[in-house]
């Protein structure tokens, strides 16, 4: 297991693409309150909930976007830009930032029974202005999650276009230096590609349709769409969404796991002794408060404290409960195929051992990485997927 771990320690740096999850709870509002009266919604998409704002070339291609997509200014006439340069630092000023990471783009929400797959989500111009347009079947769907991850998988995509597109400006900006009437107005067929992972396979999916025509088996069109350097990340996290719930109704963790073992994390030093130099009457105080915790620990979670007590000292930390379950479908070709069965969703079988090729490093340590923040994230919120 420890082999197993250093080998993909260089790809555990990232957590799952970002995605505004305001706009997915709205939209999955509206597509299952509203769906038998309307077709279509607008919706807004926080801007502060789509950028990696770690970067400073997207952060600086942010107001770029703002007045060349948004409002379709000529970027290459706005003295505000100039301005608001710190030619020093080669940054916008923070003040100036801040305003449009208060504002929020408009997301078109359809509802296409006709259409034949789950969703899309596609930028569109109509009278000459960029929209934002995602599009659902609900009626392809088996169940309420599976809505959720299609929405969560859409947004995403959308999430890769504006930061892609963020970060093509922001390089625009260090390449025309300070002399700003060079700037010129980008499309998003021009973004920069992003999120799209480390290990790029260069494969690119086709439709059935365009495969017979080229004569492409469909063994190489699955490859393909399962390789497709856009579709990686997101596929990533449908994966994730139906693998936390399968080991959930296997019960290979339970809610009791998930919620002891953030405690202890949160909590290293419940056991451990108080210092030798402490005195004894703090010592004795320190060691009543963590009677006391562990009391109340185990009355919230319906427990004897000697049960407690056991679990803190014998559990594993999330990273190793991560690896144990990634390692599920790592290596094991009955757990993964049975996966797939339950998970109504053969494609994930096929997928994990396509990837495990295309991306023998990364695909694993993205898995491990992004399973064990799911794993801190369902016990934070002290729920389970059902």
């Amino acid at each position: 297991m420890k082999l197993l771990f250093e080998s993909w320690r260089g790809y555990l740096n990232e957590a799952e693409l970002k995605y505004s999850e305001t706009a997915a709870k709205e939209i999955f509002d509206f597509i299952v309150d509203a769906h038998r009266t309307k077709k279509i919604a607008t919706i807004s998409l926080p801007t502060d909930e789509v950028y990696y704002l770690n970067n400073n070339k997207i952060k600086n291609g942010i107001p770029l976007i703002w007045f060349g997509n948004v409002q379709h200014q000529d970027i290459s006439k706005l003295p505000a830009l100039r301005e608001q340069w710190d030619s020093q630092t080669k940054t916008f000023k923070k003040d100036f930032l801040d305003v449009f990471l208060e504002k929020s783009y408009k997301l078109d929400v359809e509802i296409d029974g006709k259409m034949d797959s789950l969703g899309m989500a596609t930028a569109v111009k109509i009278k000459g202005k960029q929209i934002f347009s995602l599009k659902v079947n609900p009626g392809l769907h088996k169940s309420l999650d599976q809505l959720k991850d299609t929405i969560r998988h859409e947004l995403q995509h959308i999430t890769q276009r504006l930061n892609g597109l963020a970060l093509k400006y922001g390089e625009q900006l260090v390449a025309v230096g300070d002399d700003f009437s060079k700037l010129k107005t980008l499309e998003l067929k021009d973004s920069k590609a992003f999120g799209r992972g480390k290990e790029k396979t260069g494969l690119k999916q086709v439709s059935r349709k365009r495969a017979r025509e080229l004569g492409i088996s469909n063994d190489e069109r699955v490859k393909r769409y399962l390789g497709d350097d856009f579709e990686y990340e997101a596929w990533m996290s449908d994966m994730l969404s139906d693998f936390t719930r399968w080991i959930t109704k296997t019960k290979k963790i339970s809610p009791v796991d998930l919620v002891l073992i953030n405690y202890r994390e949160q909590n290293p030093n419940m056991m451990a002794s108080s210092s030798m130099k402490t005195t004894a009457s703090l010592q004795e105080q320190d060691n009543i408060q963590k009677r006391k915790d562990i009391i109340q620990l185990a009355k919230s979670m319906n427990m004897k404290p000697a049960e407690v007590v056991k679990f803190y000292k014998t559990q594993p930390s999330f990273t190793t409960l991560a690896i144990r379950m990634a390692s599920l479908i790592l290596r094991s070709d009955k757990d993964l195929e049975q996966f797939a069965k339950d998970s109504n969703m053969p494609d994930y079988a096929k997928a994990a051992k396509t990837l495990k090729k295309l991306r023998p490093k990364e695909f694993a340590g993205d898995l491990v990485k992004n399973l064990e923040l799911r794993l801190k994230k369902m016990a934070e919120e002290n729920e389970t997927p059902v």
